[in-house]
């Protein structure tokens, strides 16, 4: 069958299509920033916050893992399933204007494994890590058509930073809004 560009078309117009720059990413505070008794803390307003400020972030991907396996030994080799492995995600997030998301992400990576001591104090880092459900959290990712109805939502289960990329500081570059990389983990995810 050859092509068809007014079928292309066609098919276009008839089914649409999603665009990747309507999104909203949700990440929500971890228990031990998080206050338990119903109040919101500053981090809990700094999480709610941070729909408004990731500027860009992957939708989550997943691998299949293998080996080449001779079903008898000989012959031909076959795939063999073995695993799947999810990849980390980046966030880019603009700043606001005190610094506060981005000491909430240092704290939050800090509570993790604490590899220095309190600001002020004369104390020695511990080098001591939380428990996985203390410090991981949940994250979603949002999905929307042209009209802002929700089309899918990407839900991601006990995530976690595992870095805070360099931020570039240049006096050239002038009224450019500060922005950070984030990296982050999870256990698993689903898409609704």
């Amino acid at each position: 069958m050859p092509f068809n560009i007014d079928t292309f078309k066609s098919n276009i117009t008839d089914y649409g299509y999603l665009q990747n720059n309507k999104y909203e990413a949700r990440v929500f505070a971890p228990p031990f920033l998080s206050n338990t008794n119903g109040q919101l803390t500053s981090n809990d307003r700094i999480s709610n916050n941070l729909r408004f400020r990731i500027d860009s972030v992957r939708a989550p991907g997943i691998q299949i893992l293998s080996a080449d396996n001779n079903r008898y030994g000989v012959g031909t080799t076959q795939k063999q399933v073995m695993n799947a492995q999810f990849n980390d995600i980046n966030i880019s997030v603009i700043s606001d204007g005190s610094g506060e998301i981005w000491q909430f992400w240092y704290d939050w990576i800090r509570g993790i494994y604490q590899f220095t001591s309190d600001a002020g104090t004369n104390q020695q880092a511990s080098y001591a890590s939380r428990y996985k459900d203390d410090y991981s959290s949940t994250m979603e990712i949002l999905v929307y058509d042209n009209i802002g109805e929700v089309i899918k939502t990407f839900t991601l289960l006990k995530v976690f930073p595992t870095s805070i990329n360099e931020v570039p500081l240049s006096w050239n570059d002038m009224n450019q809004p500060l922005r950070f990389g984030i990296s982050l983990t999870y256990k698993e995810f689903f898409i609704v």
